[in-house]
C-alpha cells in the first residue's frame, strides 16, 4: 500500500515531546515547517493525541500531522 510506505512506525506515549507540521502554501513558504516541541497529555485509540499548546490550551491532533522529537 503506497500511502503507508513512508509512514513512521512510532508508539506515542504520555509525556513524549512532539513537533507539529505547519500547513504551507506559496505565499508563506518561509514559515517554519514544524513548530514545537509540545508535550503529549493523552493518547487516544483513533490515531489522535492531545497536546498542551499553551498553559491553558489543549489541542487534539492526528498522528499524521506530528513527528516525534529526537531527544
Amino acid at each position: 500500500h503506497r500511502e503507508n510506505k513512508r509512514r513512521r512506525r512510532h508508539e506515542y506515549k504520555v509525556g513524549d515531546s512532539i513537533y507539529i507540521h505547519n500547513k504551507h502554501n506559496a505565499s508563506n513558504k518561509l514559515k517554519p515547517i514544524f513548530s514545537g516541541p509540545f508535550l503529549i497529555l493523552q493518547v487516544h485509540t483513533n490515531n489522535t493525541v492531545s497536546i498542551q499548546r499553551c498553559p491553558n490550551i489543549q489541542e487534539r491532533l492526528s498522528i499524521r500531522r506530528i513527528k516525534p522529537s529526537l531527544g
